[in-house]
């Protein structure tokens, strides 16, 4: 596996985790504290994420992607009464 694949994946197991943390802990703790319940360090998720802003903006992404494939799943298929 490449070091950029790596990163990659880093990154998507950082914004996934977060999401969940985000759902059971509120949007109000602060990257330090994220790091924590991440049980990562301070750098590797500023590293990817310079604050928490960019984190929320990664994690809407994901749910734009998503959406889209439900919209295009339902173009797809054609529904007959």
């Amino acid at each position: 596996m490449s070091v950029y694949q790596k990163g990659i994946e880093s990154r998507e197991e950082i914004i996934d985790y977060s999401r969940q943390i985000f759902n059971e802990h509120g949007i109000q703790i602060t990257l330090a504290k994220l790091a924590d319940l991440l049980d990562t360090t301070l750098g590797r998720l500023t590293y990817h994420f310079k604050n928490r802003d960019q984190l929320f903006i990664a994690i809407a992404q994901g749910y734009e992607v998503k959406l889209a494939e439900l919209r295009n799943n339902r173009k797809n298929s054609q529904i007959s009464l």
